[in-house]
């Protein structure tokens, strides 16, 4: 009743064996059998999946990223300063792990 309890409420636990000490497990699959050449006794088979966990993260960032060119008429009216045309900053990426943000800063 108890790994049934366990596995509904999908609870994390450490399980502690004679090789090993594994914590973070999870019940992936419970099932019960009895039959007649088990006599009295309730077989019982669990599956158990180790949880990685991770903590999330939070990056700020403050940028002023203009236009990649001033070809365009909405580009020259939201580029935040021009100089002759062309908008005046540093060109910089912001890498964020799995992707990038790249532009002209102010």
């Amino acid at each position: 009743e108890v790994c049934r309890m366990i596995w509904e409420l999908q609870q994390t636990m450490t399980i502690v064996t004679s090789l090993d000490i594994y914590k973070d497990v999870a019940i992936k699959e419970f099932s019960t059998t009895r039959d007649t050449s088990s006599g009295d006794a309730l077989e019982i088979t669990v599956t158990f999946q180790q949880i990685r966990k991770v903590k999330l993260k939070t990056l700020k960032a403050s940028a002023v990223v203009g236009p990649k060119d001033m070809k365009t008429q909405i580009n020259r009216q939201t580029a935040v300063t021009t100089d002759q045309g062309k908008a005046v900053g540093e060109t910089v990426t912001m890498d964020l792990g799995e992707g990038h943000i790249s532009g002209v800063v102010k």
